[in-house]
């Protein structure tokens, strides 16, 4: 855990200035091939930690505001599946409009160090994106809640939500305050349909699709770079 809130924000902040400084044509695969390979490393010690798989991917912990009956439970995930789904259904709409468009890069252009432009890009980019839905769940969701809500924090259900997605935020720290409060508020949605469901699979499967929307939102090609040309 301390790694996380300490090591994690650091490596990022380290290599994201990293990134930006660099002249290579083939940074950003490079940085994706490092995610990735970090990414996994970190969730096999995680579950390796945790005595196995089925001890990060389920969760029998309840809270009091949590809904009691299967149908409750059901309409709260399908709510927020459909919210997330309404919005990549959205993004393929505004893909013709060039108002619309401009817009969305404007809103995601401090990201542009990250962002992929090129097709080779775009490929890693989408497999950044599935290991971030399942290895990211595992650290952040299947680990640590467990973690906190157990021995030594013994946090209540409720405050190890919010604390592990408080973590989750931190760890996004590159992307500025405004990326790190959006990716805290995620998080603790995550939490949610994690404690709601008792399995990691939908958060896992919606951490991923938001993630890989970034491709529906910039057409290949597309360099964000205040530097670049139009």
């Amino acid at each position: 855990m301390l790694a996380l809130i300490f090591v994690t924000p650091l490596w990022d902040a380290l290599e994201s200035r990293r990134l930006k400084a660099s002249a290579d044509p083939r940074k950003r695969v490079k940085w994706y091939v490092k995610i990735v390979v970090a990414s996994w490393l970190l969730a096999a010690l995680v579950v390796w930690i945790s005595g196995g798989w089925r001890s990060v991917m389920t969760i029998g912990a309840r809270a009091p505001w949590m809904p009691s009956s299967d149908a409750a439970r059901g309409f709260a995930v399908g709510a927020i599946f459909s919210i997330v789904a309404l919005q990549i259904v959205m993004l393929l709409k505004l893909r013709g409009n060039e108002a619309a468009r401009r817009k969305l890069a404007k809103a995601i252009a401090s990201l542009w160090f990250i962002l992929p432009v090129t097709r080779e890009e775009r490929r890693w980019f989408f497999f950044v994106s599935i290991t971030a839905g399942i290895c990211e769940e595992i650290v952040y969701r299947g680990f640590l809640m467990h973690y906190l809500i157990g021995a030594p924090a013994a946090l209540s259900v409720t405050l190890a939500a919010i604390v592990s997605s408080l973590i989750f935020g931190l760890g996004h720290i590159y992307q500025g305050v405004r990326g790190a409060i959006g990716t805290t508020i995620l998080g603790f949605v995550f939490a949610v349909l994690f404690l709601i469901t008792g399995n990691l699979a939908l958060p896992i499967l919606l951490h991923a699709a938001i993630d890989a929307r970034t491709l529906l939102m910039i057409p290949e090609g597309v360099d964000l770079a205040p530097n670049a040309t139009a």
